[in-house]
């Protein structure tokens, strides 16, 4: 490390102010003006300020990894701001009319749902197991970046005036479907976890 002496100024500099837990806080800031800039059909706007989030999604985790400056606080934030910046994305687009495609009740009462009770068990095996640690699966992955695809396409569709009802339904279905799985998969592994632990 003595050899690259900028990347050990940078790698301190990031411990010391917490940059990749800036950067989630930022995300969380930019959700209400995402919203904002759907219900007012701005969807030029949404889609920028979604594809500026998700830079900084990639962006704190490579930075805390590279960095060693990972921190608790951050590591609860920053899947809460990936589930709130989805989550109030969606509900966003339900509450504006447009003909080129509607979000059903159904998708996102189960999507709510789903990311309640991962987060109710969460705290729970936290709870049983202060050191317990469960590891992002492919699964759970996959259905982030699925959720975040359709966001992108909604906002390409309206920006566009695409009318994408006939085959939307489905995708958002598949998108149901996959986090449930990743749901069952967390809670099985976190079962395996706490049976290893005892």
């Amino acid at each position: 490390m003595n050899n690259y002496p900028l990347f050990s100024y940078f790698s301190l500099f990031c411990r010391s102010i917490h940059l990749p837990t800036l950067l989630t806080l930022f995300r969380f800031f930019l959700i209400p003006f995402i919203c904002v800039a759907i219900i007012t059909y701005s969807w030029d706007q949404a889609l920028l300020l979604f594809l500026v989030a998700a830079i900084t999604d990639v962006l704190d985790g490579a930075l805390a990894r590279l960095t060693n400056s990972a921190t608790m606080l951050g590591a609860y934030l920053d899947p809460l701001a990936d589930k709130c910046l989805v989550l109030f994305s969606f509900w966003s687009i339900s509450m504006t009319p447009f003909t080129g495609f509607t979000i059903p009740s159904w998708f996102n009462i189960a999507l709510f749902v789903k990311e309640l009770l991962l987060v109710i068990v969460a705290a729970y095996f936290s709870m049983l197991k202060n050191n317990i640690k469960i590891k992002p699966s492919a699964l759970g992955k996959g259905a982030n970046f699925l959720q975040s695809a359709c966001l992108i396409m909604l906002f390409f569709a309206g920006l566009y005036e695409i009318n994408i009802n006939q085959f939307l339904n489905p995708i958002l279905f598949f998108i149901i479907m996959i986090s449930l799985w990743a749901l069952l998969h967390y809670f099985w592994t976190g079962y395996k976890e706490l049976s290893c632990e005892q």
